[in-house]
């Protein structure tokens, strides 16, 4: 687009409008069909008004929007499909010189209805409509009159979806009325054409009968009439908008019918008018009009000339033609009126007269109509004879042409018509030529084959002709070039412009029809004189003066196979035809600085000069004394001559500007020797002196970066990276030039790689698409030997077309060696091969063509960047130094081959070569490197072809390949091709790969005999990972219970038996047992586990983890968190591991397990020591718990009699293990019996107990102590000790303690969660210390007897010389702390400033409790108003005004005013209070109370008892406040009072209508509130969610949070300043939520109310078809999906069980189970 256009900032307004409209409305939620509402959106006709404004605009500034993307499809990244309602509601789309369509396909779901399309489209390759190319949706009440070239009237395709209806066109473009092209390549279509018109000159062939549902092609008048109105009308639909006729063109349009007025009437014919037809009939134009048969034309289409009678000699006539519709369908010559005519269509033909007295007028007008007769059937001839669906035979290869008679509708005669209303199709192309431009054809060779000639209008009518060839002999061949040829002009079509003209005779054959008179070939004797080039000139090329002989040679092999080999020879002399006779020059001595140019002034003089000739050939070939200092050049290679007084003008001819160039300092002799030797001049000979430089040498590593970094800023926009099999260099170019590449890109072009390579041969397929493909799959690490069973690799080194050209040969090596491919010995071409190969296309310069004999710059670049990695080779190296020697010499001086891709690949080879171009072809100032960066568009980012042209697809990429392989060697890397230690890392690669295999692992589902298959391949899928991958694998576990479980299906699983065994007393290196932690656990195994496998799985049954690894296991952690691990027992401690009580000589990786293995993993103190230990079984332990709980059931109801009992069951508890003791669940039992035991001996006591612990244990500083036991009674016997009611009192709680017995005290206390509390762990005069009643007795608690109802504590303290002791319950101590503090504060009395101390005792006392205690106390009030009457008479108050503003009827919506409560009062707070403190003093002194908090306020309760709360006027109610008539923005007990501050409280209806203007915590004022925004759900999709909320006041911006599931947390995913957001980060099935939070401008917030969404699988459109015994399923692929589930039933409308899921291909297929059943399949796509 133009620069300048994109500059203004209107235009970007305008069209920063549309692409806004336009993308709402490629939207489906967007549909605006049907009637209008009001209420409903602005329909599309807003950005079709949009669309006039902004082209109105661009007539205005006399600009044009142009796009100057490249043509190739693989370049262009253009719209998307549009699958929405696009309703134009009468209004027009207009085309402006644009080569796509406004969309890039319409989907099925797309509707495009009431919509005129107009304009013109230059389509500069393929075909396309307004539309694009897929019409896979409905066209509805439309019309179009396109034009343009490749142009369709709605789009290209009309897809099997496709509907046009009631709709018609006039279009003129070149490629179809409507479409040119009907259904998809593997169908033969299902669109229609309903109730749709076009006009009869118009090509709507494409579209088969079949298709068309009343729908014609219509005459010009039909189409202008009213009639044809009503027809549109009649059919447009309630939704349709209503056709009139139009006032200026006649056709319908959207609007009222207007006054049609066809033209203004012909003016009467002065003379008579004759038309005299191409067969000489002579006819007389009546009534102004002619009507002529597009058959009744000649060869060349022409069907005759005009003429008038009675024109006086003196006068003469010019005819012209006006009006022709459609465009080019009639054309009328001015001087002999001669009509052609090319096609059906009409015209205006007029005759000027000009009289002897030079005036004018138009004497004859007259409408002319060519139209087409109906044909019912034709006839082919040859030489006269009729061979329709007949047959013939010709000698040899003589041409024979085809003539057709038709036979017209009601007619009984056929008549010849033109060969150009029909065409011939030839049935092998092997065996007959159709000669181009005409229906004349020719054998190629002797046989028999088949041509068939088709009439052009109605292709269902042709003739077959078999055609048969007799053989005939070549008797001699030669040479047709004359003998002698004079050359001087050049061809400017040539390479680089340096050949001479053509000869384009060929051979002469005798006899002229000999069958192979075609297969000849010329060989040249030398071709560095001349030589016969077979393809693109076809003719002798000479090069320069000389004499050389062609030799024509043809193979003439007979209908038997017998070889005849005849040739001829020719001496041919080339001269020039003014040859140089001399070269002179006025200066023999230059100066000049490095890096500057000088012209040398040279005067060139031939034999012919003097006539104004120029030299035919003034080339001079210039050597040095010494390199490198100075080189001489013409800086004009060749240019046109423009001379009209000069015999050769506008001859292309070399020029002779010589310029010198200095390379660097020095002196040097340059000796210029003539090319052209045919008057042997003698040399001009120069001393150049070359001077520093004053400039810089450029910086090629910056050059480089800015080409780099320009280009994948441009690729981001501009590039397709949507990588099919057409943008394989994209994909190469990009991921070398350093653009990181999505796994699933990668993925896709590696899937159409195995689609077309399925079709790939090696006699077929061409090597470079092969070549190509194997270079890009090693880039993304594919293995080119296995392709999905394709070996791409093979097919390159046995194809049988890689010597066709040098550029099969050396991609060939690129392909093969870029990940060093190994060539097997039996191949057809192997590395050595493929390099003598090459060989064979050199030429004697040195240089490499696409052909043998042909040399250019890029194909020899090309041949050397092969070669680089053979420059030990000795064969490659000869290559190499001729290839270079020729490139060196195509260079100008600075060092520029004339183009981007050219230069490009010339710094591609050097850097192949590691050659440094600043001094291989270049110096430090000039150089390829610099040259190639000349054509870089500065504002695009990426490279011209030519300098000053447009940016080129295929320069960018060849620019970028030679900067990506320069800034490689300058890194010291390997070369661009050069792949073998390349590895890309790409975007999400682990994840992208560890979600197809959990997605495998999660389809097999429930396990049963049939799930072997699925289970294998998730396996193999999940071996297959990396580590890294594979701890991305969310349910392995998954996978490994399903493989067991399939084991125990089968009955191959392995049973085991597992124990652990740990110690009792952890971290004491000597301790009193062992203890069994798991004992003789069931474990179930897959076969082949190791011991390792038993110990993890049991680990995780019983919660228990690792440390070390599964090799060596260093340490356990138990499912409390206490770890035992090596050397914590002593430095021979650890863990060891015993099968069937023995310890195997293999670690527990390496032990395979069998049946019943007793497996035992045991700690140690001293492995040197070890002994397995012997694991009781659970089994045996329940046994004697059982026998124990037997015991206890029997004591039954306590009496006197029953203490042997009692005594027996304790006794039989006593004796059991700890583990069988757990297994006890009647012990409590036991003590309530011991306890009523002793109550009825009349033997016990009661007392109370509570145990006292910390809250942070192990901190040397805690908050406070905390009970753990409250207030318990514990009954005990009389003669029982303190000691005994805290022993017993712990026990029955859980608790263990450890005593001190030699000094009486405890020493630690363990919790029931296994925390330990010791004496010394909180200082190191911290410990355990008991008190009774109280007080703490002298004696230990063992010599303690206690009484009735006494009390006992046992407590902790962090010193024990704190002697105060705590209270039995929570209740008493925060009764006694909140009596304390009562009794200070009532302590105070009156206040004096002697009071400060009491008043500051009290305020610490009162702090210091809790919210409970604090609650408690009674006289706090008397405390603050202390506080306060202090800081008055110290003088530290301050005074407020203070308003309390309620309603007066409350409760309802609306009510009539708000009332003041409390009005203006003064409050006395102190220095630095807040307005929570100012309203609570005020509502305590007026009555009044609140609820809520201190920092808001939900309601207020008045001295009358009524309560006003937020909500209860509405959603919007609420109190809020103000100081000093402003909004504070922050909570009443953050804002600080300032003396004189008018605090106002009040209540509102609705916070959003209030307007107090708002400050901050300073006073500041402060932006008006926020209103939060309404969010709600727009629209789900299985790939999206789509949010809309409405404007909340005062917002600048809006955040967008979302959380995954209920009780995740809200993360921040967008910032916004629109009303909507598109959330394509989700996952199907997955329950999202969202709240949009407005943002004003100081970052204040406010959130919406949240919403939620879960995308929903996405419903295809399935086909089934049956193919050998099997169900295919079909569906289109869905852009963006991860893949498809598919679900099978056996009823339509039954339940539908999922069969499988697909993830690359739009394709399923399904063994029948049972052929006499129905099956019914869904399809839905996700996206994980």
């Amino acid at each position: 687009m133009n620069n300048e256009l994109m500059r203004d900032e209107n235009f970007i307004r305008c069209s920063t409008m549309v692409a806004e409209l336009l993308m709402k409305y490629k939207s489906k939620e967007m549909e605006l069909g049907g009637e209008s509402k009001e209420d409903s959106p602005p329909s599309f006709f807003a950005f079709l008004d949009l669309k006039i404004i902004l082209s109105s605009y661009i007539i205005e500034k006399k600009k044009m929007i142009t796009t100057d993307k490249n043509t190739e499809d693989d370049f262009y990244f253009s719209m998307e499909n549009f699958n929405g309602v696009l309703d134009g509601k009468g209004h027009s789309i207009k085309i402006e010189n644009i080569s796509d369509g406004i969309f890039s396909n319409v989907s099925e779901d797309g509707i495009i209805q009431n919509v005129y399309f107009t304009g013109t489209m230059n389509v500069g390759q393929g075909y396309k409509g307004p539309l694009g190319s897929n019409m896979s949706g409905a066209i509805i009440n439309c019309y179009t009159d396109i034009s343009g070239t490749g142009t369709c009237g709605f789009a290209r395709r009309l897809t099997d979806a496709g509907i046009v209806s009631n709709s018609y066109s006039v279009s003129e473009g070149k490629a179809g009325a409507f479409f040119n092209q009907y259904g998809t390549n593997d169908t033969a279509g299902e669109g229609q054409l309903i109730n749709t018109y076009w006009l009869e000159t118009l090509d709507n062939s494409v579209i088969p009968e079949s298709a068309l549902v009343n729908s014609y092609s219509e005459t010009k008048d039909y189409m202008k009439s009213l009639d044809f109105v009503s027809a549109l009308n009649e059919n447009k639909g309630e939704n349709g908008v209503s056709w009139g006729r139009n006032g200026n063109t006649g056709y319908p349009y959207f609007g009222e019918s207007q006054n049609y007025n066809p033209g203004s009437t012909l003016p009467a014919n002065k003379y008579t008018v004759k038309f005299t037809k191409f067969d000489n009939t002579v006819v007389t134009v009546e009534n102004q009009n002619l009507e002529i048969s597009c058959n009744d034309v000649d060869g060349s289409n022409i069907a005759g000339s005009l003429s008038l009678e009675g024109v006086p000699s003196t006068s003469t006539i010019e005819w012209s033609y006006e009006s022709v519709e459609p465009s080019g369908a009639i054309m009328v010559g001015s001087d002999g009126g001669v009509i052609r005519v090319d096609k059906a269509g009409t015209a205006v033909v007029k005759a000027t007269e000009t009289k002897e007295d030079g005036s004018s007028e138009v004497v004859a007008a007259f409408n002319l109509k060519a139209y087409n007769k109906d044909v019912e059937e034709i006839k082919a001839y040859i030489d006269g004879q009729d061979v329709t669906n007949g047959e013939f035979t010709v000698k040899g290869s003589e041409i024979k042409t085809v003539k057709m008679e038709v036979k017209y509708k009601n007619e009984d005669k056929f008549v010849a018509i033109s060969p150009r209303r029909f065409s011939l199709k030839v049935d092998d192309e092997s065996f007959i030529e159709n000669i181009p431009g005409s229906n004349s054809f020719s054998f190629k060779k002797a046989g028999t084959s088949k041509i068939t000639a088709i009439y052009s209008d109605n292709t269902d009518l042709k003739a077959d002709v078999t055609l048969t060839s007799e053989y005939v002999a070549v008797k001699s061949v030669t040479p047709a070039i004359n003998d002698s040829v004079t050359i001087h002009g050049r061809n400017a079509n040539s390479t680089n412009g340096q050949d001479f003209v053509p000869d384009y005779s060929s051979v002469i054959v005798d006899p002229a029809n000999a069958t192979n008179s075609a297969n000849y070939t010329i060989e040249s004797s030398d071709k560095t004189i001349g030589e016969y080039v077979p393809s693109m000139v076809i003719g002798y090329v000479p090069y320069k003066a000389g004499t050389v002989t062609y030799t024509a040679t043809i193979k003439d092999t007979d209908s038997n196979g017998t070889e005849n080999v005849v040739s001829g020879s020719k001496d041919v002399t080339y001269k020039y035809l003014n040859p140089l006779k001399s070269v002179t020059t006025d200066e023999k001595e230059i100066t000049i600085k490095a890096n500057e140019e000088s012209a040398v002034n040279l005067t060139f003089t031939g034999e012919k000069s003097e006539e104004g000739y120029s030299v035919t050939e003034p080339e001079l070939n210039w050597t040095y004394s010494t390199d490198g200092i100075a080189k001489i050049e013409r800086k004009t290679a060749y240019q046109w001559k423009r001379d009209e007084s000069a015999p050769d003008n506008n001859n292309w001819l070399p020029g002779t500007d010589y310029y010198v160039y200095g390379l660097s300092e020095g002196t040097v002799t340059a000796t210029g020797t003539p090319v052209d030797k045919t008057n042997n001049v003698e040399p001009v000979v120069l001393t150049i002196k070359v001077e520093a430089s004053e400039q810089e040498a450029p910086d090629l590593t910056a050059l480089t970066n800015k080409g780099l970094e320009g280009f994948l800023s441009y690729a981001e926009k501009n590039v397709n990276q949507n990588y099919d099999i057409n943008g394989a260099w994209n994909l190469y170019t990009l991921a070398r030039a350093g653009k990181s590449i999505t796994i699933q890109e990668a993925n896709k072009y590696y899937d159409v790689v195995v689609e077309a390579s399925k079709n790939w041969t090696v006699e077929g397929t061409k090597p470079t698409d092969m070549e190509k493909a194997a270079l890009v799959l090693s880039l993304i690490n594919r293995d080119i030997t296995n392709v999905d069973g394709v070996n791409i690799a093979q097919l390159i080194y046995n194809s049988e077309k890689l010597s066709d050209g040098a550029n099969e040969l050396a991609y060939a090596l690129l392909a093969l060696d870029a990940r060093n491919t190994v060539i097997p010995s039996d191949a057809k071409w192997s590395r050595e091969k493929i390099i003598a190969e090459l060989k064979k296309f050199q030429n004697e310069d040195g240089g490499i063509g696409w052909t043998k004999g042909s040399s250019d710059v890029d194909t020899t670049a090309m041949v050397l960047q092969a070669l680089g990695r053979y420059q030990d080779n000795e064969a490659a190296k000869e290559i190499i130094e001729k290839a270079l020697t020729y490139i060196e010499s195509k260079a100008d001086a600075n060092y520029d081959y004339g183009n981007a891709n050219t230069t490009a690949m010339v710094v591609l080879a050097l850097t192949s070569l590691n050659k440094d171009v600043t001094t291989t072809i270049g110096t430090k100032y000039k150089n390829t490197l610099t040259a190639l960066m000349s054509y870089y568009s500065e504002d695009d980012g990426a490279f011209v072809y030519l300098k000053g042209g447009k940016v080129n697809q295929y320069a960018t990429i060849q620019a970028v390949w030679a900067l990506t392989s320069y800034k490689l060697y300058t890194e010291g890397k390997d070369g661009y091709w050069n792949l073998n230690n390349v590895k890309i890392k790409y975007e999400g690669e682990d994840e992208y790969y560890a979600s197809l295999v959990t997605e495998k692992i999660a389809a097999i589902g429930t396990v049963t005999e049939e799930s072997e298959d699925a289970i294998k391949e998730a396996r193999a899928a999940y071996d297959a990972l990396t580590s890294a991958q594979k701890k991305l694998v969310t349910n392995y576990d998954v996978l490994d219970e399903a493989e067991l479980q399939l084991e125990i299906i089968k009955g191959t699983a392995v049973t085991t038996k597992f124990s652990l065994v740990g110690d009792d007393v952890h971290g004491s290196s000597g301790h009193v047992s062992y203890s069994t932690w798991i004992a003789n656990a069931t474990i179930t195994v897959k076969s082949g586990s190791k011991a390792s496998d038993v110990i993890v799985k049991a680990f995780k049954q019983y919660g228990y983890s690792i440390i070390g690894s599964t090799s060596y296991i260093s340490g356990v952690t138990t499912p409390s968190g206490v770890s035992l691990k090596a050397f914590d027992n002593g430095s021979g401690s650890g863990w060891m591991y015993a099968v069937n009580g023995k310890g195997p000589s293999v670690g527990i990786s390496g032990y395979k397990v069998s049946k019943d293995d007793n497996i035992i993993l045991y700690y140690v103190d001293n492995w040197s020591d070890a002994k397995v230990p012997t694991v009781e079984d659970p089994a045996d332990n329940q046994k004697a718990a059982d026998v124990v709980i037997k015991k206890i059931s029997e004591i039954g109801e306590v009496t006197e009699s029953s203490e042997n009992l009692i005594k027996e069951a304790r006794a039989s508890y006593d004796a059991l293990t700890d583990a069988q003791k757990e297994l006890v669940t009647n012990y409590d039992v036991l003590v309530q019996a011991e306890a009523q035991l002793e109550n009825i001996k009349d033997n016990a006591v009661s007392t109370k107990f509570t145990l006292v612990g910390d809250d942070v244990h192990g901190t040397k500083i805690h908050t406070s102590y905390t009970r753990w036991i409250s207030n318990i009674t514990v009954k005990v016997r009389k003669d029982a000790t303190a000691g005994d009611v805290i022993t017993k009192g712990l026990k029955a709680k859980g608790y263990e303690a450890e005593v001190n017995a030699e000094y009486n005290y405890i020493t630690a206390i363990t919790t029931p969660t296994g925390t330990k509390l010791a004496a010394l762990d909180n200082g190191s005069n911290s410990g355990w210390m008991y008190a009774v009643n109280g007080e703490a007795p002298s004696v230990g608690m063992a010599d303690y007897v206690v009484k009735e109802n006494d009390a006992v504590i046992l407590y902790y303290v962090d010193d024990y010389m704190d002697t105060k002791i705590p209270a039995m319950d929570a209740e008493t101590e925060n009764k006694q702390l909140a009596a304390e503090v009562t009794e200070k504060i009532a302590s105070i009395g009156k206040v004096t400033k002697d009071s400060e101390a009491a008043i500051k005792e009290a305020r610490a006392a009162y702090d210091s409790l809790t919210a409970t205690q604090k609650s408690l106390v009674t006289n706090f009030d008397v405390l603050e108003e202390a506080e306060l009457q202090l800081d008055i008479i110290k003088g530290n108050v301050i005074q407020t005004k203070f308003t309390l503003v309620g309603d007066d009827v409350h409760g309802t919506n609306a009510h009539k005013s708000y009332t003041n409560w409390i009005n203006d009062i003064t409050v006395t707070v102190k220095n630095g209070a807040t307005v929570s403190d100012v309203i609570a003093k005020a509502l305590k002194d007026n009555g009044y109370s609140s609820e809520g908090t201190t920092n808001y306020i939900s309601a207020i309760k008045t001295p009358s008892g009524i309560t006003l709360g937020e909500f209860d006027n509405g959603p919007r109610s609420g109190w809020m406040y103000a100081v000093n008539g402003k909004a504070p923005n922050v909570g009443i007990a953050d804002y600080k009072v300032k003396a004189g501050d008018a605090i106002k409280f009040y209540y509102v209806d609705d916070y959003t209508k209030d307007d107090t203007p708002t400050i901050d915590a300073s006073g500041d004022t402060h932006t008006k509130k926020l209103s939060p925004a309404t969010a709600k759900v727009a629209k789900t999709a299985y790939n999206i969610v789509k949010l809309t909320w409405t404007k909340a006041d005062n917002a600048t911006k809006y955040q967008v949070y979302r959380k995954v599931g209920k009780n995740s947390k809200f993360v921040n995913i967008a910032t916004t300043t629109s009303l909507k957001y598109t959330d394509k980060k989700v996952k199907t099935g997955k329950k999202y939520y969202y709240k949009v939070v407005a943002v004003n401008e100081k970052g204040e917030t406010v959130d919406s109310k949240t919403v939620k969404a879960t995308p929903k699988a996405k419903k295809l459109k399935v086909k089934a078809k049956k193919k050998a015994g099997r169900t295919v399923l079909s569906w289109k692929k869905v852009k963006g999906a991860t893949g498809y589930k598919v679900y099978r039933s056996t009823k339509k409308n039954g339940k539908y069980k999922k069969v499988k899921t697909i993830t690359k291909k739009s394709l399923a297929t399904f063994k029948a189970k049972k052929s006499n059943k129905k099956y019914y399949y869904k399809v839905v796509a996700y996206k994980k």
